[in-house]
């Protein structure tokens, strides 16, 4: 089989043939039994050297080599504010360079919502109770430790909709990078968003990249 002759099947010849190429099915979870949110060795070390947080999980290692992840730190593009081009100065963005590296970038309501996706939360693998796969009780988890700079670092969790156990899918995280421009998504008076709060409104759209 070559990707000519595929390109001239239809799908449902593919089908038939199973011929789909192996390496774009969907990854099985690394632990799929157990599941849960798995990070990359860089973001955990990171994150450590940061803000002294560990994700590591005491029962898996992340599965992928890093030349098939994505960059670490990727950079920051500002949709309001394309003239600075990446804003990222290199590093992963945390909590203590926030208002140092947003103040008179972004409005105070903007930077309220960047606040909040630097901000840990408990979540099932990472928290303070005995109901964790981290060794150390954890403050939780924060969206940007997933994707990371607005971006995305290839953390990966198991989707939790779907039975039997086996039938999940691994997914893994998606960037960041355009959803300002969603219809659904977005905040060009979709008639959806994806915000969980007020504060947080105006934060994804000018982090998002224009690429």
């Amino acid at each position: 089989m070559t990707w000519e002759k595929l390109a001239a099947l239809s799908p449902e010849e593919i089908t038939a043939r199973d011929a789909f190429p192996q390496g774009f099915l969907p990854l099985p979870h690394a632990n799929q039994p157990e599941g849960g949110m798995v990070f990359p060795k860089f973001e955990i070390d990171e994150l450590k050297k940061q803000e002294d947080r560990d994700l590591t999980r005491f029962d898996l290692d992340f599965d992928l080599p890093e030349h098939f992840v994505p960059e670490f730190p990727p950079p920051i593009y500002l949709t309001t504010r394309s003239d600075l081009g990446d804003v990222s100065k290199g590093k992963a963005r945390h909590h203590r360079e926030l208002y140092e590296l947003f103040n008179g970038i972004l409005n105070p309501k903007q930077i309220e919502g960047l606040r909040l996706l630097l901000t840990p939360f408990p979540q099932q693998q990472f928290n303070q109770t005995e109901d964790r796969r981290s060794t150390r009780a954890s403050r939780g988890v924060a969206c940007f430790d997933c994707h990371a700079n607005g971006h995305t670092n290839g953390a990966f969790h198991l989707v939790g909709d779907i039975r039997p156990q086996q039938f999940r899918h691994r997914i893994e995280t998606t960037s960041l990078r355009g959803v300002n421009i969603e219809r659904l998504f977005g905040s060009q008076r979709g008639l959806k968003t994806s915000r969980t709060s007020p504060n947080s409104s105006s934060a994804p759209p000018t982090l998002t990249a224009t690429t």
